[in-house]
């Protein structure tokens, strides 16, 4: 303990008079912090922003809304517009509440700032920090992808059985609402509770066309989008149940069968690229016995080496993602 004991007695005037002058410029500098979280709060900054962060987010997604019914399924949409739309077709924003798309977007810049000086210190590369920067930030995004595309897959084992029951209980009532109402606790999830939403927010607010729209945004899955709205045409126009699901069956099966054809040449796809790469380390590893070389130290020596080495790490990142995730709907 005493080699951490200072004794101010030793200290020279000078010296007393710069710790006296710190601990003032300490004391100054939190109280002006103080203040300055007091004034935040008094004004309610924080909240007043974040309340305008989601007005911007609603609008938007009441914007996206008009034109997919306007337009139908959209296949170009803004960069804040397409987040929008993953963090509810993920379940995110359904358990993380206060889950703005720009909020998302701070919180990615972080993560992937904190990949970024831990990979630097670690590997003292910028490349590599560079590399773990655009991995960190990209994994949040690509887990939503997935998460939205599984989700997307599940779905389709129940679209089957939806139509179906859809077409029966059409026969004794012409009111979707209560078709939707009937057809939902048959369904397993995630597809039952999007249907289940549905009907009760058509209950609550008694305009289904809102309803629909809000299910429609919802859905990650575009052939189920499409035939949530031949439903809404339905319902609307009076048109005959029969015929549109019939209609929609035969348009599913060609979709499905499409979708496993696409599936498989993915999936070989992702194949051969993983076949490339094992043989291309394969061969650095077989040249490393022959010249009695460390080809990893000499690879991470260099410039062109660690360019190397983040060209396969990327090539097996996109080599696992196209093989093994879901197809994008």
């Amino acid at each position: 303990m005493s080699r951490f004991y200072i004794n101010i007695n030793e200290q020279t005037r000078e010296e007393k008079e710069m710790i006296v002058g710190w601990c003032m410029v300490y004391i100054i500098i939190m109280y002006f912090f103080y203040q300055m979280l007091k004034y935040i709060h008094d004004k309610r900054m924080l909240i007043n922003a974040y309340d305008k962060l989601k007005q911007v987010s609603e609008n938007r997604q009441i914007a996206e809304e008009n034109l997919m019914i306007a337009q139908g399924n959209r296949e170009h949409v803004d960069v804040l517009t397409q987040i929008d739309i993953l963090l509810i077709q993920s379940g995110l924003r359904q358990k993380i509440h206060f889950l703005t798309t720009e909020i998302f977007i701070a919180l990615d810049i972080v993560v992937g700032t904190i990949c970024f000086i831990s990979i630097l210190k670690i590997s003292e590369s910028v490349i590599f920090g560079m590399a773990a920067f655009v991995i960190g930030a990209a994994l949040p995004y690509i887990a939503m992808n997935v998460s939205a595309m599984s989700k997307a897959k599940m779905m389709e084992d129940d679209m089957g059985v939806f139509l179906d029951m859809i077409d029966a209980y059409a026969k004794s009532s012409d009111d979707i609402v209560d078709i939707m109402g009937n057809v939902y606790p048959s369904l397993h999830e995630p597809l039952r509770g999007y249907v289940e939403e549905f009907y009760f927010e058509a209950i609550g607010i008694g305009d289904k066309d809102t309803a629909f729209r809000h299910l429609k945004y919802k859905i990650p899955h575009k052939k189920l989008r499409e035939i949530i709205g031949n439903l809404q045409l339905c319902s609307t126009k009076v048109l005959d149940y029969h015929v549109i699901v019939k209609d929609s069956e035969e348009q599913l099966r060609t979709y499905l069968d499409g979708k496993r054809d696409r599936q498989d040449a993915r999936t070989d796809g992702g194949m051969q690229m993983v076949i490339f790469a094992v043989i291309v380390i394969g061969g650095f590893y077989i040249m490393g016995l022959i010249t009695e070389m460390d080809i990893l130290e000499f690879l991470t020596s260099n410039i062109l080496g660690k360019i190397i080495i983040l060209y396969y790490i990327i090539i097996a990142i996109a080599a696992l993602y196209v093989t093994f995730a879901p197809e994008k709907e």
